[in-house]
């Protein structure tokens, strides 16, 4: 299982105006059915890049899976608009991060707009990965519903998800 992550840096001043990023981040949901895709839309709140950034993320099989995804989208020509249309709101270019999922559920967490994920990420040394490996395995029942993904092309990086129907309640859960 793979979840691939495809990131887009907007402009912060066109995210919420009539016709922006949102708008067409609402579009974006409609088209994804029609073109075959399960994907989420979700907007940073707080991170790097903070509110403007709007990610696709979505979970396949495999990388051959999700190839033949892209194609499939990329031909799809509501989906080819969308592209013209929210590349004029860009900061700069796509960035895509793929991870495989080391532990954790494989079907995403039930999710609805407005709910919370929170991602922490950690540099791990390589010659440390397994052991990283272990104490996930070794992980607190209140964790037990988050994903442990992993960066294949890294080879470092171990990142913590998990969804929250608010910031409070995950507040809550890591005390």
């Amino acid at each position: 299982m793979i979840e691939v992550r495809s990131c887009f840096v907007c402009r912060a001043r066109y995210i919420e105006v009539k016709g922006g990023v949102l708008d067409l981040c609402k579009n974006l949901r409609k088209i994804f059915p029609k073109a075959g895709w399960e994907c989420q839309v979700q907007q940073m709140l707080i991170g790097h890049v903070q509110q403007s950034l709007i990610v696709l993320a979505s979970r396949w099989e495999s990388l051959a899976a999700w190839e033949a995804g892209v194609i499939r989208l990329r031909n799809y020509p509501e989906y080819q608009e969308w592209m013209k249309k929210i590349s004029s709101f860009l900061a700069y270019g796509e960035a895509t991060e793929i991870f495989t999922l080391l532990e954790g559920p494989e079907e995403p967490s039930p999710v609805a707009p407005g709910m919370i994920e929170v991602r922490s990420g950690y540099i791990v040394e390589p010659q440390n990965m397994d052991r990283v490996k272990e104490l996930i395995k070794q992980r607190p029942s209140r964790l037990k519903n988050d994903a442990f993904w992993y960066d294949d092309v890294t080879q470092s990086s171990i990142v913590i998800s998990s969804m929250w129907q608010s910031l409070a309640s995950w507040e809550e859960a890591m005390k």
